[in-house]
């Protein structure tokens, strides 16, 4: 379960913080990360519960940070391009020869944008003290 430990590194928790925060033993989630162990239902519930994230997402069946749906805007550009965009997330545009190709290269901006969002949202909280919580809408 390779999720595991990435959701837990993104949250910035070591082993004995998801211990306390999951009920489940460092060693068993160690274990679990390494593939070493393959989780109950009931363990992958508490540890989803401990991360603040569903089963889906640590399963990986879900992406996190999936929000629901996004608007996609499509228009003709020049020379037969089409030009994509999304006013759900300012800033993203992009193109592509068909509309099949907009459609994909607008996803990979959105998730880009996303990401420099949220890379630019760490750097305003760098030195503050803060409580850390994934959500999910």
């Amino acid at each position: 379960m390779e999720r595991l430990r990435e959701l837990r590194e993104q949250q910035h928790l070591t082993l004995r913080e998801l211990e306390h925060l999951s009920g489940v033993s460092k060693d068993a989630i160690s274990e679990i990360e390494r593939g070493l162990r393959h989780p109950r239902s009931s363990t992958l519930k508490k540890l989803a519960d401990g991360l603040g994230v569903s089963v889906p997402v640590l399963q990986g069946t879900v992406s996190h940070g999936t929000i629901g749906a996004y608007t996609a805007i499509y228009e003709p550009g020049e020379n037969g391009w089409v030009v994509a965009s999304c006013p759900d997330v300012p800033g993203t545009i992009t193109q592509g020869r068909t509309i099949e190709e907009a459609r994909d290269n607008l996803k990979d901006a959105i998730r880009l944008m996303r990401e420099v969002m949220r890379e630019d949202a760490e750097k305003d909280l760098e030195g503050r003290e803060i409580l850390r919580e994934v959500i999910e809408v």
